[in-house]
């Protein structure tokens, strides 16, 4: 019964998967085109206001370098957009390979440890940008 489950989630997940750039690059065109130019904010709202950077400062330039082939810069902005497409081509090239190959090979099963993944890299992100910024005057 826990596979038959198991198995269910991979097969959401997966369907998900298939949808996820087909709503999110239009979503993000949106943004960087029209969007973000008429934010009264050019720089993150933590910054302005309490001098540190935000959990997901980064993000959005570590999206646009590697939309532009730029994998190290990406890291260096946010290297949770660097873990994060890494984990979902993994899980889809593995599932996709698994529908193909008619069960004989077995895509990647979720497991809570790349939330827990990804959690540490966000944490361990804002702590090491801010004790730069903040210790040793580093501004990223």
């Amino acid at each position: 019964m826990k596979y038959k489950k198991a198995t269910h989630l991979e097969e959401q997940l997966f369907r998900l998967g298939l949808i996820v750039p087909v709503i999110t690059m239009p979503l993000y065109f949106l943004y960087v085109e029209y969007l973000l130019p008429l934010s009264p904010f050019k720089a993150c709202i933590w910054d302005k206001l309490f001098g540190i950077y935000c959990p997901g400062c980064g993000g959005t330039r570590a999206v646009e370098a590697l939309l532009h082939g730029k994998f190290l810069l990406a890291a260096w902005y946010h290297p949770f957009v660097i873990y994060g497409v890494c984990i979902y081509c993994i899980f889809m090239i593995s599932h996709i390979l698994e529908k193909v190959s008619k069960g004989c090979l077995r895509g990647i099963r979720f497991h809570n440890w790349y939330l827990y993944g990804a959690l540490v890299i966000i944490v361990a992100n804002c702590l090491i940008k801010n004790y730069l910024r903040l210790r040793h005057g580093i501004y990223l």
